[in-house]
């Protein structure tokens, strides 16, 4: 029985280097019950958000589905809010990031939390405030992709603001306190 679908991105960044070394994770995910959905594989530096394959496996993403990487700085090696767009990225589509001996990315922020050593990044509240004028309060409201790209910000940033709002109505309140 699966555990669920993974999709394996392998990265190094230069020709000269090689992606053998990462091949194991293929065999690993197998061995431990997950289907492997995809393998994508690329030579580019990780200090650049726009990937081919990276893209590509992010578009192909099912919920569920758990994204597979040797190291985290396979992934990005961006700027920490660039990275965590990235991520915020694979989390809207319902996917986990998983890395051998972090095990979910997002389970390792839930034990900082509980320690009290993460409190999280303080909200951008006039950035969710302009977010939630373009789209929901705007007549007529402003698309997610277009609200997205007039704000500066990602698809996924104005999905979640959105959907903070839906669950409170009081939400736009609580960004000025």
């Amino acid at each position: 029985m699966s555990k669920g679908n993974v999709r394996i991105y392998i990265r190094v960044s230069t020709e000269e280097q090689t992606i053998e070394r990462q091949e194991h994770l293929i065999d690993d995910a197998k061995s431990q019950g997950f289907y492997i959905a995809g393998i994508y594989r690329e030579k580019a530096s990780g200090a650049v958000e726009d990937r081919p394959e990276l893209q590509k496996l992010i578009s192909e993403l099912q919920p569920g589905d758990f994204v597979v990487a040797e190291k985290m700085d396979r992934i990005s090696r961006l700027p920490i809010q660039d990275a965590e767009r990235l991520i915020d990225q694979i989390r809207a589509k319902g996917a986990r990031l998983l890395v051998p001996g972090i095990i979910d990315f997002s389970d390792i922020i839930e034990i900082a939390k509980q320690k009290g050593k993460y409190t999280g990044r303080k909200a951008n509240k006039e950035l969710h405030r302009k977010i939630i004028e373009c789209h929901i309060l705007n007549n007529p409201p402003l698309s997610i992709s277009k609200t997205a790209k007039l704000l500066n910000t990602t698809v996924s940033m104005v999905t979640r603001v959105c959907g903070l709002y839906k669950k409170d109505s009081n939400y736009l309140k609580t960004l000025d306190e």
